[in-house]
């Protein structure tokens, strides 16, 4: 689970750990390295974004081979590919950490750069919450001043796929 990730003293769960030590450690003992290809799969259409948060947080730990799979596990058992159930075990690995530092912003340059047309601030949450509903736990509803809304699942198809190119191409331009 990506909170398995999070930082252990955030009040909510979200904060990526800053200890990028632990992080690696935690991914070399799940047996992934920083040579391995790694391929992300969920349930998309009944997930919060999970591969999204592992795909950012690989990407921002400087994984280079890293993939989300399209349509999930969904599209895989629909398609009559071989499941198994139970743990596996991978043998440890050594995943080594290149952070790369335009993978996040802080809140104290999002505050600074308000206004900024340079900057494009996109809220994938649910309408409800971009309208300020509280559906989850969170502190307080609301949204970050002249934040758009584009919401995750609109990205996906019926099954859980990501809809063409030429159609997310086109949403990102709206």
């Amino acid at each position: 689970k990506w909170k398995t990730f999070s930082d252990p003293a955030a009040p909510f769960p979200g904060n990526l750990n800053p200890d990028r030590a632990k992080l690696a450690q935690m991914l070399g003992a799940m047996g992934i390295g920083s040579d391995a290809q790694i391929a992300i799969y969920a349930d998309p259409k009944n997930s919060w974004g999970e591969e999204g948060r592992m795909f950012w947080m690989l990407e921002l730990l400087g994984h280079k081979r890293v993939a989300i799979m399209d349509g999930g596990l969904p599209k895989w058992v629909a398609e009559g590919r071989a499941v198994q159930n139970g743990a596996v075990v991978s043998p440890p690995a050594k995943f080594t950490p290149a952070p790369v530092a335009d993978r996040v912003i802080g809140w104290q340059e999002i505050q600074k750069r308000l206004g900024d047309p340079t900057l494009t601030l996109v809220d994938t949450r649910t309408r409800p919450e971009y309208d300020g509903a509280v559906l989850y736990g969170e502190p307080r509803g609301g949204r970050i001043p002249g934040s758009v809304h584009l919401e995750w699942s609109t990205l996906l198809d019926a099954k859980g796929a990501f809809r063409p190119r030429s159609e997310l191409e086109a949403a990102l331009k709206t």
